[in-house]
């Protein structure tokens, strides 16, 4: 094992993974790679169905962290996939037998110029180190529906699937001063331990948020038992009001009966209730007619929410391989004004979400009016599968802009996106549980 480690750690640095600070390893957890002072990088056998972040022809790169990657950050996970390119272009069996320790449960290695580190140090830092950015807790990425617009990815939020794990995330939350905790998936009503993470979040004084397929709320007594272990306000992801969209979009036919059932026991519990929809080319067209069914006065299901959001498709691990339904924004405006015109006009605060949105240069000042991304008061890195255009720098709002996808712009081009040169009014009351 002695001799292996060293192997490992010298092909590492030979193949050119050399970050500044130096690097730690871990085999005991999987493949771990520990660059100091960044988020911890994980290597794993290739599979497209998985979430991933980079990859090689043998192998997923993941990373853990609760918010962009900064552009230092970004250029060692580049680093380690080039590096790892190397080896498995001149020494193909090193690969295997890595995957094959790391699967058993191997041991810890120490590289790089930061030798001297002990372990303990380094599990230390793998918590967000009281500076969360956001108030997500995500505890798995197993879902019993295969939405084609997935977006479930370890470059996204932090997973925290053991006890202690979800423990050090939420005492992280707290000396951050987060008000709220949300947790997701993934699926995450299919976690076991979900009540006694809600209980201990509101033990230590968090508000409780929930985003899930709503399915299991469908359950006689779920949303209650939920309610009752401390559980607030709950996101229920629902694409459209028409069985066969529906399932098309979920991969599960029957679900859409049971996500309506579960929003209105949600509702009965005396949860409030948020709906997330994400916009593609198969269900733009429903958008007003999902509203009415919520509308105050004479929907089907008329008081059991408070607020509805829409999200645009990002392309990123299953959606990515499903881009034939990633919609151009302009060819869904004309939907979505409307619906968000009779949301708002009913009570049912429409919102655009910043992150998972779309640029508000792309959305026109109607829909605009409605993003999140106008109240934020600046944004974070910029993720690398994001762009800006050499006329973004002239655009008012360039400061708190998530950036446009770059696949988007392969797709579609750039003629969508123009400067801002005139402020745009926000509409009050754009909070929306998660991102």
């Amino acid at each position: 094992m002695k001799e292996f480690v060293s192997i490992l750690s010298i092909l590492l640095s030979e193949a050119g993974f050399r970050p500044p600070n130096g690097f730690t390893a871990d085999l005991s957890a999987g493949w771990i790679i520990r660059p100091a002072g960044g988020p911890d990088l994980v290597v794993e056998e290739r599979d497209d169905e998985r979430p991933h972040f980079l990859q090689t022809q043998r192998l997923n790169i993941s990373y853990r962290a609760e918010r962009d990657l900064s552009a230092v950050e970004a250029s060692i996970v580049i680093g380690l996939k080039e590096a790892l390119l190397r080896i498995e272009r001149e020494h193909p069996g090193a690969i295997t037998s890595i995957l094959a320790l790391a699967a058993a449960g191997g041991r810890t290695l120490i590289g790089g110029s930061d030798a001297a580190a002990t372990m303990s140090e380094m599990t230390a830092q793998d918590s967000w180190q009281g500076r969360p950015p956001d108030h997500l807790v995500r505890l798995t990425t197993a879902c019993h529906q295969r939405c084609l617009f997935c977006n479930t990815n370890r470059s996204a939020p932090d997973f925290a699937r053991t006890r202690p794990a979800v423990e050090r995330r939420l005492d992280d939350l707290v000396r951050a001063g987060a008000a709220e905790v949300c947790f997701t998936g993934g699926e995450p009503t299919l976690v076991s331990d979900l009540v006694d993470d809600m209980a201990m979040a509101t033990s230590l004084g968090l508000s409780v948020a929930l985003q899930t397929n709503g399915v299991k709320l469908a359950d006689p007594g779920f949303a209650q038992i939920l309610k009752d272990a401390g559980l607030n306000r709950v996101l229920v992801s629902l694409h459209s009001h028409r069985e066969s969209v529906s399932a098309q979009l979920t991969g599960v036919k029957g679900d859409l009966e049971k996500t309506l059932v579960g929003i209105f026991e949600a509702h009965a519990a005396g949860l409030t209730v948020v709906t997330n929809t994400v916009i593609t080319t198969l269900n733009h067209q429903d958008l007003p007619d999902l509203v009415s069914l919520f509308e105050p006065r004479g929907g089907t299901f008329a008081g059991a929410i408070s607020q509805m959001v829409f999200s645009f498709m990002a392309p990123v691990a299953r959606g990515k391989k499903n881009l034939a339904i990633m919609a151009r924004i302009r060819e869904v405006l004309p939907e979505l004004e409307v619906a968000v015109a009779t949301a708002h006009r009913v009570g049912l605060r429409p919102t655009i979400p910043s992150i998972c949105g779309a640029p508000l240069c792309a959305l026109g000042p109607e829909v605009a009016r409605f993003s999140t991304e106008l109240a934020a008061a600046q944004a974070g890195t910029l993720a690398p599968d994001r762009t800006f255009l050499a006329t973004c720098a002239d655009c008012l709002y360039r400061d708190r802009c998530s950036g446009i996808w770059k696949i988007y712009l392969e797709r579609y081009g750039d003629r969508e996106f123009r400067p801002i040169r005139e402020p745009i009014e926000p509409t009050d009351g754009l909070a929306v549980v998660g991102r």
